[in-house]
């Protein structure tokens, strides 16, 4: 097996930073279609309100509110349990360490090797 050493390797500070970095373009990205979903809701509530559009457009359009509204909740849902799932995965690891640190710092001493 031979290995490339002209690649260098990142520095644990650095991977945090492109780890981070990569999280929030994954949020602005949701922030982002999450937006353009209520631009969408937001005109649609408009063009039924409207007292131009016709009743049998109005009906059409509540037809698309309600089945843009009811896709936009799927996927928030999907993009909070996404989030969630990456936070509870770094909670995890988080209290996983700390235990391993606690283990660390207790030591067994045998009874009859203390003194009262």
């Amino acid at each position: 097996m031979t290995s490339n050493s002209s690649v260098p390797k990142k520095p644990l500070s650095q991977k945090r930073v492109d780890l981070l970095a990569a999280l929030l373009q994954e949020a602005l990205l949701t922030g982002r279609r999450h937006l353009h979903q209520f631009s969408q809701l937001s005109s649609l509530a408009r063009a039924i309100e409207s007292l131009d559009t016709p009743s049998i457009d109005r009906a059409r359009f509540l037809t698309l509110l309600r089945e843009l509204a009811t896709d936009a909740e799927a996927q928030a849902q999907i993009d909070v349990d996404m989030f969630e799932s990456l936070l509870g995965g770094r909670m995890m690891k988080r209290k996983a360490e700390q235990e391993a640190q606690l283990r660390k710092d207790v030591f067994v001493v045998e009874a009859g090797t203390t003194r009262h």
